[in-house]
């Protein structure tokens, strides 16, 4: 899951500003996404700035969306527009995922078929 939105900002003694993850403590600077309290761990971090036309917004340099997803795999957890209004989802409604979607075959129960629940659209 994203939850380092969620995480609070703070700054070491030496200036360094991090987020905290709220799930497992662990502090990554955001200059550079080390840990600062588990060298097993990174994040990836992206170059940020101002919108120089002055509207207080914050603008990310991102790579392309194929090299991006490739490393994230932010497909798997995106849902489409023309999804969510078909299900007359809108901003302020929740999601609960509860099974395959209607059109895809079910699955024998009995065996894992090499996917989750021999669906690969439910695969990790």
């Amino acid at each position: 899951a994203f939850v380092l939105d969620h995480g609070i900002i703070g700054d070491t003694a030496n200036g360094k500003l991090y987020v905290s993850c709220p799930l497992h403590k662990r502090n990554f600077t955001l200059s550079d996404g080390e840990c600062l309290n588990d060298s097993d761990y990174q994040i990836l971090t992206f170059d940020a700035r101002e919108d120089p036309d002055g509207t207080d917004k914050i603008q990310l340099l991102l790579p392309p969306a194929d090299d991006l997803d490739a490393v994230i795999g932010t497909d798997k957890w995106l849902v489409r527009q023309a999804e969510s209004e078909a299900f007359g989802l809108n901003a302020a409604t929740q999601i609960d995922v509860v099974g395959p979607r209607p059109d895809e075959p079910s699955a024998d129960s009995s065996s894992c078929g090499g996917s989750c629940g021999g669906n690969s659209t439910l695969d990790w």
